[in-house]
Order: C-alpha cells, then sequence, then structure tokens
C-alpha cells in the first residue's frame, strides 16, 4: 500500500497524507489481496473521476478489526437511489462493495457534490491470518 499510494503522489498532482498501520500479519493472502484491491480501486477512483487536490488514507487495526478509510476532496457525487450509495455507472465502486462483502466488512461510502467523498471500510481481522 505505501508504494501504491507513493507512486501515485509522484506521478499525479495529487498531494496524498496517509498513515497505515502495519497490518501485513493479520489477513490471510486472498483477504490481503482483496484488502490491496480495495485501496487500488478507491485510489483509480480519485485519480480518473474526483478532480482532488488531496487525499487522506487511514489503515487502522485493533484487536478485532482492521477500518481502511480514504477521503478526498474532490467534486464527490450524488448517490443514485436510496438503496444504493453508488452513482449510475460506478463498476468500480460495485468492485469495492463486492470485495467488502467476502471480507465479511461493512462499507459507508460518504458523498456530496463538491465536498468530496470518504469510503469507510471496518472489516474483521482475517481468522485464517498466522
Amino acid at each position: 500500500l505505501e508504494s501504491m499510494f507513493d507512486g501515485a503522489a509522484q506521478n499525479s498532482l495529487l498531494s496524498i497524507t496517509r498513515r497505515l498501520d502495519p497490518v501485513d500479519d493479520l489477513f490471510n493472502p486472498d483477504d490481503a489481496s482483496h484488502l490491496y484491491r480495495v485501496a487500488q480501486e478507491t485510489l483509480s477512483n480519485i485519480l480518473k473521476h474526483s478532480k482532488a487536490a488531496t487525499a487522506k488514507v487511514g489503515l487502522e487495526r485493533d484487536l478485532h478489526h482492521v477500518r481502511l478509510w480514504i477521503e478526498d476532496d474532490g467534486e464527490g457525487f450524488v448517490a443514485t437511489g436510496s438503496a444504493s450509495p453508488l452513482p449510475s455507472g460506478g463498476l468500480g465502486l460495485s468492485s469495492i462493495t463486492e470485495r467488502v462483502r467476502i471480507l465479511k466488512g461493512t462499507l459507508e461510502i460518504t458523498s456530496l457534490p463538491g465536498k468530496g467523498t470518504r469510503i469507510d471500510i471496518l472489516m474483521p481481522r482475517s481468522s485464517e491470518a498466522t
């Protein structure tokens, strides 16, 4: 995750601040891959769609959970439909939603036009991790 965010900051105009707790020992390889892909897709959405100048990333751990949150100061979006937080055509966000489901986590997306977007994921630590 560190190198992915470093690379994005170096290759774009996006300023990224982050605090990433070490979690390498908390997930089995499949779950670690899903977590990485969620962060990657979120970053990709910010770079492609948000027109953000800054982003903040947090990866925090406690005894039972890991929380990943990513927020930007970009354009934001309006949710379509009361049951879905996704903008129409949001295949990237659909992928994030599916991966969070696989991780048995919860996903909260907060976004308002002109106010940016925050994605907050809370997931249990992998029961198969060593």
